[in-house]
C-alpha cells in the first residue's frame, strides 16, 4: 500500500505486483475500471490459458468499445497475501498497449488472493 501512495505522490501510474497462475505480472491499478483486463502478450506469458467466448461489451471511459479475445479462469494472488480468495473475471484484450489493469474491486483485496471465474 505504501508503494501505491508513493507512486501517486510522484504522479506515476500506481502498479501492484501480482502473481497470476503462478507467474508474476505488474498490475496497473485502475480504480475506475469495473473489470480486470490483461493484454494478449501477458496472456501468452501466462501460458495461454484457454479462452471462453464472452458476450460482455467493454467500453472505455470515453465510450469507445474495447475488443476482447475472450475470458479465462485464473488464480490471482497479490504479494503479501493473507490467503483469502474472492471471485472475479479476467478478460484478455486484443490490443498490445495494456499490461494489466485491475478494476476497482481490487482495492478492497489489496492483501488477499483473488480467484477469477469464467462464470
Amino acid at each position: 500500500m505504501k508503494s501505491i501512495i508513493a507512486a501517486l505522490r510522484r504522479n506515476l501510474q500506481p502498479h501492484l505486483d501480482v502473481v497470476v497462475n503462478g507467474r508474476p505480472l505488474s498490475l496497473l491499478l485502475d480504480t475506475g475500471a469495473m473489470i480486470t483486463m490483461i493484454s494478449r502478450s501477458s496472456w501468452k506469458r501466462l501460458g495461454k490459458p484457454q479462452l471462453q467466448d464472452s458476450d460482455t461489451v467493454i467500453s472505455a471511459a470515453n465510450g469507445s468499445k474495447i475488443p476482447t479475445d475472450g475470458r479465462f479462469e485464473a488464480d490471482f494472488m497479490l504479494r503479501k497475501s493473507d490467503d483469502r480468495q474472492h471471485s472475479g473475471r479476467g478478460f484478455v484484450m486484443s490490443t498490445k498497449s495494456l499490461t494489466f489493469s485491475a478494476g476497482n474491486g481490487f482495492r478492497r483485496y489489496q492483501t488477499s488472493s483473488i480467484h477469477c471465474s469464467s462464470t
